[in-house]
């Protein structure tokens, strides 16, 4: 996790596709008064986000040991990633304290959701676009509603890749 940011990139994409949505809906119902003002706040925000999901990130990645370990399985239909069972544990661990620290019943129920779920499936038939990342052993496999991040040694990228690449008919 120290080595590969790419899940941090993704936390990081989330909360900031969340503070452009706030910073768009602040400006139409302000009715575009102020447009700097609010700017600068959402900025500000933002800034704290990144604080925070840095952070978090650094202590889940100690918690983990510095390693996110899953399981890919491919076949021809699609590729299944599960986070192995020990991980999963220390995971749902930290999603029953968050549910249970939180005092929000929106946090705790996503604390209890991300307690929940250890695997991800993605059909290849379903895939619209494959973003191979050599440089982080990574190839995203992205289609509606499931966003796959299958990590790759450099020894089999090219193979992994190819072989997604050809069952993924509707893939750009």
């Amino acid at each position: 996790m120290f080595r590969n940011t790419a899940i941090l990139g993704t936390v990081l994409k989330i909360f900031g596709g969340i503070i452009l949505g706030m910073w768009l809906l602040d400006l139409i119902f302000s009715g575009f008064e102020d447009v700097w003002a609010v700017t600068k706040v959402m900025f500000f925000i933002f800034l704290g986000f990144i604080v925070l999901s840095l952070l978090g990130y650094l202590v889940v990645a100690a918690m983990y040991g510095g390693k996110y370990c899953v399981l890919f399985e491919m076949d021809n239909e699609g590729v299944s990633h599960a986070q192995l069972p020990k991980q999963f544990k220390k995971a749902q661990v930290m999603g029953f304290i968050a549910a249970l620290a939180s005092g929000n019943p929106t946090t705790a129920g996503a604390g209890i959701l991300a307690a929940s779920r250890n695997s991800l499936y993605t059909a290849f038939g379903k895939v619209r676009t494959i973003k191979p990342l050599p440089g982080q052993h990574l190839v995203k496999v992205n289609a509606p509603l499931s966003k796959n991040q299958v990590y790759v040694e450099d020894q089999d990228f090219q193979f992994v890749l190819d072989f997604i690449r050809s069952h993924c008919p509707k893939a750009q």
